[in-house]
């Protein structure tokens, strides 16, 4: 299914890596078994040095564009890629992130296909998974439940979401950000017009990654902050936000990373979710 007009793909997959060697295969497999094969790939690799590169030039020959260099991170890296896109919708995944089964593609493309570009973002489910592939917890749910929420923090789970290619006609992401660019970049076009939901899970992504740790978890509520006053949004990130990210911040800088992960998951037990990092027999 592409467009006739410009006979392009209906979707670029965007990968941005570095230092990922252990599962960026697993992540372009996720890719090549899609049913429906209106897409390219576009892979810009921030100069790894543990063997992702010979990964990648295996690919090569199923990958639309491709670079190895330093880059100023994932927001960088990502407006690298922008410019050698050709998709109609344009879509981000991590190099630890991977689409969740063969038939993501074929059941959104109606939907992207409708024609309406007054959808310039369309998004889905997400299955956030712990480190024995076991699904932790679902996100993505619909617009009219987590709207007011978007305005206190990044609600929709961007491995879930396919951006119009005419929403980077005029913009790019903010190389400022470290951790939301992405929520910055799409919080002044969720003001303008309202995303589409669509209850399909399109993508998982592994618990436990850089985003995780307590530092960069407080890191990404002060720059969600940040991202709101530059577009002159006042909504306060909530005070149990906040008072959670520094116990959790506290717990780690005192007793270590392995009572927080404890900590973590007996909290999550008491809130009847299962844990993030306990292995346990069913």
């Amino acid at each position: 299914m592409r467009d006739n007009k410009q006979n392009r793909p209906l979707v670029t997959f965007v990968i941005a890596v570095r230092n990922a060697a252990k599962n960026l295969q697993r992540c372009f497999d996720s890719i090549y078994r899609q049913s429906l094969d209106s897409w390219e790939m576009v892979v810009i690799d921030g100069d790894s040095i543990d063997g992702t590169k010979a990964i990648i030039k295996i690919n090569s020959d199923r990958i639309a564009f491709w670079v190895s260099e330093p880059d100023n991170g994932i927001y960088d890296a990502w407006n690298k890629a922008l410019s050698h896109s050709s998709g109609e919708w344009v879509h981000f995944l991590g190099a630890d992130d991977y689409l969740w089964n063969e038939y993501v593609l074929e059941k959104i493309a109606p939907l992207l296909s409708a024609g309406n570009r007054l959808d310039s973002i369309v998004y889905g489910q997400v299955k956030i998974m712990d480190n024995y592939d076991r699904v932790i917890q679902t996100e993505g749910r619909p617009w009219e439940e987590i709207k007011i929420k978007f305005l206190q923090g990044m609600t929709i789970p961007h491995q879930g979401v396919f951006h119009h290619s005419s929403l980077f006609e005029d913009r790019q992401f903010d190389v400022h950000f470290q951790y939301a660019g992405d929520y910055e970049f799409l919080l002044p076009e969720v003001l303008l017009r309202q995303p589409i939901f669509v209850e399909q899970v399109i993508a998982a992504w592994t618990h436990g990654g850089a985003t995780s740790s307590p530092e960069r978890a407080l890191a990404i509520l002060m720059e969600m902050r940040q991202a709101r006053r530059k577009h002159n949004i006042t909504s306060p990130i909530p005070l149990w936000q906040f008072t959670k990210g520094w116990v959790k911040f506290a717990l780690w800088r005192l007793f270590g990373e392995g009572i927080l992960h404890i900590a973590v998951d007996i909290y999550r037990y008491l809130t009847h979710r299962p844990p993030c990092y306990r292995n346990f027999k069913k």
